[in-house]
C-alpha cells in the first residue's frame, strides 16, 4: 500500500473518531445503509457524506457483495460494525418469491449485461436471453434474502448505481415494500472532490442526478432581470471555459485530459475556416455501453443505432457536412481495464463511399480539440442526452436531442417525439429553416444551479488527476485535520439530511 494511502487512513481514523465523539450524545438507534464503494478513491469521495450522517446522529451500515469483503477494514476504520451482504443464492426453499413477476428485473439486467460486456449493443451479446433468465433467478434470490432484513430501525438507504443490478432491484423493492425508508443517491459532480446528493421521492420519473428540480429552475429563472440574465450567461460561459482550460471538467473520467497547445490544431481548422453554404452538424457519439443509455426514453434502441442511422441519414438526404468527435472517456475507461480502444464509430464511417466520407471529419477520443471548440465550429449539435447538449446550448447553438430524461423540460434544445420528427428537424436544420431559440439563458441557469447550489464542495479531500502515457494518474489525499473546519463544511449537509428536500442545496 502506498504511503499516501496509509496516511489517508490514519487521518481518516482521527477525523471520524473526533466527529463521532463530538456528537456521541446525539446518537440514536436509527440506521443509514450505504452501498460499498469499489475502491479507496470512491470511499474517500464519500467521506463527507459519512461524516454528515454521523453528525446527524445516525449509525452507518454497509450493503455489499461478498466479493467486496476486502474493503471491510476501511469501513471498520470509520466505525462501521455491521455489513449486509447481497447474496444471490437461495438460503431456503420455503417462502420464495419470484420477483421477476413483481419487479421489472429485465431492464436492470439488460443495462448490466451491456456494461459488463462493454457491448456496442445489447443485440450483439451472445446467449443474451439465457443470461437474462439466469440473472432473474439470482436477483430474485438476492431480494428474498434482502427482505429478511429488519427495516424497522433503518431510516434511509443510499444508492450510486441504481440503473444496474443489484442496486436497481433493491431500490424498487424498498420503494414497494418499505415506504418508511427514505431513498437517496449520491454521485461525484462535474469536478472531482464534489458530490451531488438527491432524494428520490418517486420511481415513476427519476430526475437525473445533475438535473435541478424544476421548481428551483423556474424560481431562479423568474428572479432574473435583463441585466442579471446577461451576467449569468457571461459568468457561466467563463466558468465552463476555465474548467476546460484547467482540465477539471469531468477529469475523473479523463474528459479533458488530452487537451494541449492549440498550435497543433492548424491543419484541421483550415478547411473549417472556409465553410461554404452547406451546414455543419456536430455529432458527439456516446460511449455505446454508457450508463446514460438506460436513464430515460430514447427514439432509438441504443447509442450505436442512433449514431449510425443519424450519420447515414445526413449523408444521404442532405448536403450538410459533419464533424464526429469520438467520446474521450472511451480511452480512459478501457485503458483502465487494460483494453486497447478500437473505435466502432470510425469503423462505421469507413464503410461509406469516398464522396460521403469527404463530408465527414472524424476526431479520435484523444483529439486535442475540446468539445467547446468543436461546438463553435458547427451550426447544429446532435446528441441523445450527452453533456454536450447543455454546453452547446450555453454557447448559443441549437441542439437536437434524440432522448429525454436529462435536459428535457428546461426550455433549451429540441426534443422530437419520434424518428419522423427527428429526421424532419435535421432536414430543416440543413436548410437553415430552424428558428433560433434563447438557449444560452436557460442552459446557463441550469448549470448555475447545478454548480453553485446543488454541488457539495467538501474541501476535505483534495484530488488531482492527470493523464500520462495513456494512463490516468490519481493523487487523492485528506487535506485537513482541522475538526472545526470539517465540522463547518458538513453542517448544512447534515442539517439537510435531517429534513431533506428533493436535492441538497448549499
Amino acid at each position: 500500500m502506498k504511503i499516501v494511502n496509509i496516511l489517508n487512513i490514519i487521518k481518516l481514523f482521527y477525523i471520524t473518531f473526533r466527529i463521532k465523539f463530538k456528537y456521541k450524545f446525539k446518537k440514536n438507534k436509527k440506521i443509514v445503509l450505504f452501498p460499498c464503494e469499489t475502491s479507496l478513491s470512491g470511499f474517500l469521495d464519500a467521506v463527507p457524506l459519512y461524516l454528515s450522517t454521523y453528525k446527524a446522529g445516525y449509525k452507518i451500515e454497509i450493503y455489499m457483495p461478498i466479493t467486496s469483503v476486502g474493503l471491510i477494514p476501511l469501513y471498520l476504520i470509520i466505525g462501521v460494525t455491521r455489513f449486509r451482504f447481497t447474496i444471490t443464492f437461495r438460503f431456503s426453499k420455503f417462502n420464495f418469491i419470484d420477483y421477476k413477476n413483481i419487479i421489472d428485473l429485465r431492464k436492470y439486467i439488460v443495462a448490466s449485461l451491456v456494461r459488463s460486456n462493454r457491448a456496442d449493443s445489447f443485440k450483439l451479446i451472445e446467449n443474451r436471453e439465457k443470461k437474462i433468465t439466469e440473472l432473474e433467478l439470482k436477483i430474485s434470490n438476492l431480494l428474498n434474502n434482502f427482505s429478511k432484513i429488519n427495516f424497522k430501525n433503518i431510516d434511509a438507504v443510499f444508492f450510486t448505481d441504481y440503473l444496474y443490478i443489484p442496486q436497481g432491484p433493491i431500490m424498487e423493492y424498498l420503494n414497494k415494500y418499505c415506504k418508511n425508508v427514505s431513498l437517496f443517491t449520491y454521485y461525484v459532480g462535474h469536478l472531482s472532490g464534489t458530490l451531488v446528493i438527491n432524494k428520490i421521492d418517486s420511481l415513476d420519473n427519476i430526475r437525473h442526478a445533475y438535473a435541478p428540480p424544476f421548481e428551483v429552475f423556474y424560481e431562479d429563472l423568474q428572479a432574473l432581470d435583463s441585466e442579471s440574465e446577461k451576467q449569468i450567461i457571461l459568468e457561466t460561459k467563463e466558468t465552463l471555459f476555465k474548467y476546460y482550460e484547467d482540465k477539471e471538467w469531468f477529469n475523473w473520467v479523463g474528459t479533458t485530459s488530452y487537451i494541449n497547445s492549440k498550435d497543433a490544431k492548424k491543419d484541421l481548422l483550415r478547411p473549417l475556416n472556409n465553410i461554404n453554404e452547406n451546414k455543419y452538424f456536430g455529432i458527439f457519439p456516446h460511449i455505446y455501453w454508457d450508463p446514460s443509455l438506460h436513464e430515460a426514453k430514447g427514439i432509438f434502441d441504443d447509442f450505436k443505432e442512433w449514431f449510425e442511422i443519424t450519420l447515414d441519414y445526413i449523408l444521404r438526404n442532405t448536403n450538410a457536412n459533419v464533424i464526429v468527435k469520438d467520446h474521450p472517456c472511451n480511452l480512459y475507461k478501457l485503458n483502465s481495464l487494460g483494453i486497447e480502444y478500437s473505435s466502432p464509430v470510425k469503423d462505421f464511417i469507413d464503410t461509406f463511399p469516398d464522396q460521403f466520407k469527404e463530408r465527414v471529419i472524424y476526431l479520435p477520443p484523444d483529439t486535442e480539440y475540446t468539445t467547446l471548440e468543436i461546438i463553435q465550429m458547427v451550426n447544429y449539435v446532435l446528441t441523445v442526452r450527452g453533456t454536450v447538449g447543455v454546453e452547446a446550448c450555453l454557447l448559443g447553438k441549437e441542439v437536437i436531442f434524440a432522448g429525454t430524461g436529462r435536459f428535457s423540460g428546461y426550455k433549451f434544445g429540441l426534443f422530437p417525439q419520434n424518428k419522423e420528427e427527428y429526421f424532419n428537424l435535421i432536414k430543416r436544420a440543413s436548410k437553415n429553416e430552424l428558428k433560433a431559440k434563447q438557449n444560452s439563458l436557460y442552459a446557463a441557469n441550469y448549470l448555475n444551479i447545478l454548480w453553485n447550489k446543488m454541488t457539495f464542495k467538501s474541501e476535505i479531500i483534495k484530488t488531482k488527476y492527470y493523464y500520462e502515457k495513456n494512463n490516468m494518474k490519481l493523487n487523492k489525499k485528506i487535506s485537513t485535520l482541522n475538526i472545526d473546519f470539517i465540522d463547518k463544511k458538513i453542517k448544512k449537509l447534515s442539517q439537510w439530511f435531517l429534513k431533506p428536500s428533493s436535492t441538497f442545496l448549499n
